[in-house]
C-alpha cells in the first residue's frame, strides 16, 4: 500500500492541530491538580498550582512554534531549531520558577508540583507526537532498509 503522506507541519490546519492537542492534554490534567493543591493548602495552593500550569502552558507554547518553524523549513535545520527552543525553554523554566518563589502568596510546593505534573502531560504529548508524525521531520520512509 502506497500512500502520499502531506507534511503534518503546513497549512493553518496542521497547525491548529498542533497547538489544540497540548492545550487540551493540559486543560485535562489542569482541573485535578488544581483541586488537589486547593484541598491541600487551600487558596494559595490553587494560585500556586494555577501559576505553575500558566508558566507549562506559555512555554510548550515556544515548543509549538518550534515544530511549525522546523515544519516550514522541510528539514532544513530542523534539529537546530528543536534543540535551541528546548535550550530557550528550559532558561525560561529556570527563570520563571525563581520569579515565582518570589511570590509570597503562591505555595511553592503547589507551584513546583504543577509546573513538574503539567510538564509530565506535555512532554508525554510531545514523544507522542515525534513517534506518531515521522515526516515532521521529512524522513523518507520510502528510502528505509526493507526487512
Amino acid at each position: 500500500m502506497s500512500a502520499t503522506l502531506t507534511p503534518p507541519t503546513t497549512g493553518a490546519r496542521a497547525e491548529l492541530m498542533l497547538a489544540r492537542g497540548p492545550a487540551l492534554a493540559l486543560g485535562v490534567a489542569a482541573g485535578p491538580i488544581l483541586v488537589v493543591a486547593g484541598a491541600l493548602q487551600g487558596s494559595a495552593g490553587v494560585a500556586g498550582a494555577a501559576a505553575g500550569l500558566g508558566l507549562v502552558a506559555l512555554l510548550f507554547g515556544v515548543s509549538g512554534v518550534c515544530y511549525v518553524w522546523s515544519g516550514r523549513r522541510r528539514g532544513r535545520d530542523a534539529i537546530r531549531i528543536m534543540v535551541a527552543g528546548l535550550v530557550v525553554r528550559v532558561i525560561c523554566y529556570l527563570a520563571g520558577l525563581l520569579a515565582l518563589t518570589r511570590v509570597d502568596s503562591l505555595d511553592r510546593p503547589s507551584l513546583a508540583l504543577a509546573v513538574a505534573g503539567g510538564f509530565a502531560v506535555t512532554l508525554i504529548y510531545e514523544l507522542r507526537l515525534l513517534h506518531r508524525t515521522p515526516q515532521l521531520y521529512w524522513v523518507q520512509t520510502a528510502s528505509a532498509r526493507r526487512s
